[in-house]
């Protein structure tokens, strides 16, 4: 059978298998006991031997004895690994069910397994907490459960759709300061910090039928028999002293070690308990989840809402992407080979499979195995942060974009560049390895992505109390979607907006006018139903509602409430059915307009409630930080749309070439910037050649700080005027507080205001990408005033990398800073897609002083 699936890839490309697995079948079923990396070793040990893979085993042969191949100095390899191979999402040895395998080159391709949904069954067993919290681990506490019934875990359960919270359990792969938490929990050494909470998303909870939990609950006499049993005193240092068998071998041990002894290191005893069941409640568990839940987090959570403990007895991984180990599979799904399917060799005959030609899938989204695959439902009105822009709204980028085969750039920067450029949906973090296993197998899996952690701020206060009170003060200025986006502007002497409804009841309007509620000020904003006549980069107002929508259901809410708000494996949510109404308005289906409306209705008064409950202020205020995402949509999706979009076209009449060119650092890039540089709520941010105020907002938006931009250039500054205007009522919408703007209209080296705030300015931002020299110098002199380390950003330097103090240059301003030169990459800046550096210079005067010193005399 075996056979049947490797030959036909033979003949079809001599690059054996350069993908994922093979061809239909990248997936093998995992059996219990087994870690993963003994799992890799299995089958590079069968498809040695293989007819089919000689001739990758043939081309690494040679790649490893070749040394004008490559790399002067090559990784040692194990002699088991008889070529390269690697997992999309490590299992425990617990575990069992769908190990994406990939060889070759198609390890690289790995980590899009890593991002998609997974289904897990599980099975939880109440009364117990372990210290890994799953069966394998010692009991540390132990709580009454007796009364947990059906009722209160289906109950309980609705803390647990949606997106959530997750704390990682100590016993996981996650590495703190370059050492993973359970080699901490190991050894007994205390963590540097916290493990933090993060986001996680189940699309599906269910609780499984009863004959799945009779397993569980023969654990509890046998678990209660272990617990309080006193361990020897040093226990694990006297067993490794006294059992050298048992001892953790070193990295060179085991590359070369021979593969029957190390698959005794990766081959674990799972507990199986023949007594009597005993009178413990236990529940089985169906999990639909994003990249990076732990269900043994999931069993520990779920038996402390319970007020019990919980600990899970029993996984299965039934799904990964578009591959399953239920039997039968369902009709759109493929199953996982198994163990039984290789021990029939090559030798069975079968017909072949079809040949695919896309080797890897990349999944973002899956439901439940059991169900059949749905259509998103998810609209496609275009992107959030394109809407309300012109395709003119920044100047236009390089129309011949960089080559990456020809690009001058460093092989490792393009690479970087590639890894940066593609965004994940979730955290890309595996299944855990908790017990026993070597640094190698983190060797053989792809290369992740290191995720930049925001620095938290314990001074911030994001939630604006003021915009939840009860007494609200007078009505917010500020600009509708419906003044900007009419079916009574006219433009070119045509009609800029038509009516989107066009299939109406008797008793409809045209173009109606409706009002959209926001999570923070009680005041809604008014948008009418209309679209763009002709030029589709105008403002879309039915794609900002959907945008605000989901904003609020990712942003906002968590468990049960998101999914009220946007459910796309079922369709259920707000969002969806609204978006299935605009559908039938496409399609003249008359009706849909009042169809429509009635969800917009009752999205407003579902929020309504949940503003008055607190449970949106309550939100705000246990936000660590403000989400870039939240950021973007209200700086450039909303105020930017409303207020330098249509009028665009004022910012380009200015000289090219001159301290004058306008241009944007995108906000991404400004994000890195203040991560950078530590740009807290206590600081003092500082853009000179403001612009717009785009940077301006965002600092004092995103990091609370106060923020200063100064411009001269008249039409720009009257844009940030407008911007600056509109700032406030769209923070109070969103009940997000942000710090104090102050925007100036004049030449920043003349004016008296920004001397002064130079003076205590953290962080300077210079968008000196087109000044000339002699402003670059003039610049310098105002360092000097600065105080001991204050930031300065800019995209050319101001001192030189190279720079060396001497006696002939001691006179030179730039003495006092000290540079650090970083890189940006694709997609940072509005005028190019380039890559370039960037530079962080800090007012640092100790090495002049200590020249001034070395001085004779």
């Amino acid at each position: 059978m075996l056979r049947a699936h490797l030959s036909t890839m033979a003949e079809a490309s001599s690059k054996i298998l350069e993908g994922v697995f093979v061809d239909d079948r990248t997936a093998v079923k995992k059996p219990p006991s087994l870690s993963s990396a003994q799992v890799l070793r299995d089958l590079q040990s069968r498809f040695k031997d293989s007819k089919t893979f000689q001739p990758l085993l043939h081309e690494t042969e040679q790649k490893e004895q070749d040394p004008g191949q490559g790399r002067s100095k090559r990784r040692k390899i194990s002699r088991d690994n008889v070529f390269k191979m690697g997992h999309g999402g490590t299992l425990d040895p617990l575990a069992t069910g769908v190990l994406i395998v990939g060889i070759g080159r198609g390890t690289k391709h790995l980590s899009n397994f890593l991002e998609c949904t997974k289904t897990y069954d599980t099975v939880v067993l109440f009364g117990k907490s372990t210290d890994t919290y799953d069966v394998a681990g010692k009991i540390v506490a132990s709580a009454k459960s007796g009364h947990i019934t059906k009722q209160l875990i289906e109950q309980k359960l609705d803390q647990f759709r949606g997106k959530i919270k997750q704390v990682p359990p100590i016993y996981s792969a996650l590495k703190i300061n370059g050492m993973k938490a359970y080699e901490y929990a190991r050894t007994g050494k205390e963590l540097p910090r916290e493990l933090e909470s993060r986001d996680m998303v189940v699309d599906q909870s269910t609780e499984a039928p009863e004959e799945d939990k009779k397993a569980a609950r023969k654990l509890m006499k046998s678990l209660a028999g272990t617990e309080g049993k006193p361990e020897p005193e040093d226990s694990a240092a006297q067993q490794t002293k006294n059992d050298d068998q048992e001892a953790t071998p070193s990295k060179e041990e085991l590359n070369t070690m021979a593969p029957a002894a190390k698959a005794v290191l990766h081959t674990h005893d799972i507990p199986t308990l023949c007594e009597s069941p005993a009178d413990a409640p236990a529940a089985s568990f169906r999990l639909t989840v994003s990249s990076g839940f732990y269900v043994r987090s999931f069993a520990h959570d779920l038996g402390v809402a319970c007020d019990s403990f919980g600990i899970m007895t029993e996984l299965a991984r039934t799904r990964q992407g578009d591959y399953t180990s239920l039997q039968p599979p369902p009709a759109d799904l493929i199953p996982c080979l198994t163990y039984e399917e290789f021990d029939q060799g090559e030798k069975v005959k079968k017909a072949p499979p079809v040949i695919k030609t896309t080797l890897v899938k990349k999944t973002v989204s899956a439901s439940s195995p059991a169900a059949p695959q749905r259509l998103s439902a998810t609209p496609k009105l275009g992107s959030p942060l394109t809407n309300g822009h012109r395709k003119s709204t920044t100047p236009s980028r390089s129309k011949t974009p960089v080559s990456r085969q020809t690009s001058k750039e460093p092989a490792e920067r393009v690479k970087k560049e590639k890894a940066v450029v593609t965004k994940r949906s979730s955290p890309a973090a595996t299944t855990p390895r908790f017990l026993s296993e070597d640094e190698e197998e983190e060797a053989e899996q792809p290369k992740k992505r290191a995720r930049l952690e925001d620095p938290l701020d314990p001074d911030r206060n994001i939630a604006d109390d003021a915009a939840f009170s009860n007494e609200q003060d007078a009505p917010l200025q500020m600009i509708h979607a419906y003044d900007i986006a009419n079916d009574g502007l006219v433009e070119h002497q045509r009609n800029k907006y038509a009516t989107f409804f066009t299939a109406l009841a008797a008793d409809e309007d045209d173009a109606p006018t409706i009002e959209l509620r926001y999570p923070g000020h009680a005041q809604p904003e008014r948008y009418q139903l209309v679209k763009p006549s002709s030029d589709h980069s105008d403002f879309k107002p039915i794609t900002e509602i959907f945008d605000n929508i989901k904003m609020v259901a990712d942003t906002y809410l968590l468990g049960s409430d998101s999914l009220k708000l946007f459910s796309e494996a079922d369709g259920s949510g707000l969002y969806q059915k609204a978006y299935k109404f605009l559908r039938d308005g496409e399609k003249s289906r008359v009706g849909a307009q009042t169809h429509f409306i009635s969800v917009i209705d009752e999205y407003n008064a579902f929020i309504q409630q949940r503003r008055e409950d607190g449970i949106i202020q309550d939100s705000l205020h246990n936000m660590p930080s403000v989400p870039l995402s939240l950021v973007e949509h209200i700086v450039k999706g909303q105020i930017y749309a409303r207020t330098v979009s249509p009028q665009v076209h004022l910012v380009r009449q200015y000289e090219g070439f001159s301290d004058n060119v306008y241009g944007e650092l995108l906000p991404k890039f400004l994000s890195k910037i203040f991560r950078e540089v530590g740009l807290k709520s206590t600081h003092t941010f500082v853009d000179l050649g403001s612009g717009v105020g785009n940077c301006v907002l965002q600092a004092a938006l995103e990091t609370g700080c106060e923020a200063w931009g100064c411009e001269m250039m008249d039409n720009c500054a009257t844009l940030a005027e407008l911007q600056a205007r509109e700032f406030p009522a769209r923070c109070r919408l969103w009940g997000v507080k942000p710090g104090p703007v102050r925007l100036i209209h004049d030449d920043f080296l003349r004016n008296p205001e920004i001397d002064d705030v130079l003076k205590r300015a953290d962080v300077i931002l210079i968008n000196n990408q087109a000044f000339t020299a002699d402003l670059n110098d003039k610049l310098k002199l105002k360092f000097l005033d600065l105080k001991e380390g204050c930031r300065i950003v800019s995209l050319k330097y101001f001192r030189h990398p190279h720079h060396v103090i001497k006696q002939a240059n001691v006179n030179d301003p730039v003495n006092v800073l000290e540079v650090k030169e970083m890189h940006r990459y694709s997609g940072m800046v509005s005028w190019t897609d380039d890559p370039g550096n960037w530079y962080v210079q800090t007012k640092n005067s100790s090495e002049l002083k200590r020249f001034l010193r070395s001085l004779p005399g």
